[in-house]
């Protein structure tokens, strides 16, 4: 454990250390969870085990993160979405699988993110500076690379890859074991299966310009 890092060891009825690290006393913390002294962490959140949380990450309320799941610095958390619970798939059997998620992250309300599968890597990933947007869905060894937006209760199946700067719009089914391109941009209600696999980038124009933050 680094300098920056503290460990909660209190229980969750002692608020001495937990206020002065911006936790509320409502808040459930496993005392193996590691967390920046920088966190805010809200009302009614629960955190257990095996959980890091990086530096200026803020959970507003009624946030439950599961382990074992490593998060990066300056994400936040809007109530009622649950990250790092068990991959929703019939051959788990408790192994130890994870979740891993970048810097500067939205994640919005009523969000789902599933931790891994042994027979898919053992490992979900999401990059950095996403924006998750409200009853989204990322299952079990999605891999999101960064900059990608999935809109309002967009449902990405198990093992799908969403290339830089992807956007999927929302209420859009995508089969398991889809490749999204970078730059791609899925329209709302869209529904993806494997035989649009090599046409994924289709939505977007050819001659059109990727979402990218404008230069000099």
């Amino acid at each position: 454990m680094t300098k920056h890092e503290q460990s909660i060891s209190q229980a969750p009825g002692d608020s001495g250390a937990q206020s002065s690290m911006g936790i509320h006393p409502t808040a459930i913390i496993d005392p193996s969870a590691r967390i920046h002294a920088s966190c805010k962490i809200g009302p009614y959140c629960v955190i257990g085990p095996e959980v890091e949380l990086g530096e200026g990450c803020h959970l507003l309320s009624h946030v439950t993160i599961e382990g074992p799941t490593r998060i990066g610095a300056d994400n936040g958390f809007f109530p009622f979405c649950s990250i790092g619970m068990a991959p929703q798939d019939l051959t788990y059997a408790g192994e130890p699988t994870g979740l891993e998620i970048g810097d500067h992250n939205q994640i919005r309300e009523f969000v789902t993110i599933n931790r891994g599968t042994v027979k898919g890597g053992g490992l979900t990933r999401v990059g950095s500076h996403t924006l998750v947007m409200a009853y989204t869905h990322i299952a079990h060894d999605c891999d999101i690379a960064d900059h990608v937006i999935l809109a309002n209760a967009a449902t990405l199946g198990g093992h799908i890859m969403v290339g830089e700067w992807a956007v999927v719009g929302a209420l859009c089914p995508v089969h398991h074991f889809v490749r999204i391109g970078a730059h791609s941009f899925v329209g709302g209600g869209t529904t993806i299966t494997p035989k649009f696999t090599t046409l994924i980038n289709f939505c977007r124009p050819q001659n059109s310009t990727p979402r990218k933050p404008w230069s000099d």
